[in-house]
């Protein structure tokens, strides 16, 4: 088993920011998840890293992950999240989640920069999903 999925498979959100992990909620993380983490760093930054970029959309379906990336469009992060459980898990955070069945209308739809933003912005106003 992978440390990462060890991680999330404990009720962590796993996220690297430059060379850290970074994990949450605070209350999960226990002495022997720090000694993992601290003795493992490599390999989970590595892991998270490779496992997502050369993940097609279904394997990312039902990778039970939340990804942060920074959007140039949008001009801010927001959250790409597998399932349910992973946009409960960052749901804290404040920013807008993007679900796979939304990135795949977007993606059919074409929306412009104009148009995506606006999507965004209704998005966030209302915390709402993308449909056809």
């Amino acid at each position: 088993m992978s440390y990462s999925k060890l991680l999330r498979e404990r009720g962590l959100r796993v996220e690297v920011s430059g060379e850290r992990v970074v994990l949450s909620p605070a209350e999960l993380v226990t002495p022997d998840i720090v000694e993992i983490v601290k003795a493992h760093k490599p390999e989970i930054i590595s892991e998270i890293r490779t496992g997502v970029e050369n993940m097609t959309l279904d394997e990312f379906a039902g990778a039970a992950l939340a990804v942060k990336v920074f959007s140039r469009v949008l001009g801010e992060d927001i959250f790409l999240c597998s399932d349910e459980r992973a946009k409960q898990m960052v749901s804290d955070t404040g920013l807008v989640v993007y679900l796979p069945n939304e990135l795949l209308e977007l993606h059919r739809a074409r929306p412009g920069k104009d148009n995506l933003f606006q999507v965004h912005e209704i998005k966030r106003s209302f915390d709402g999903r993308v449909r056809k």
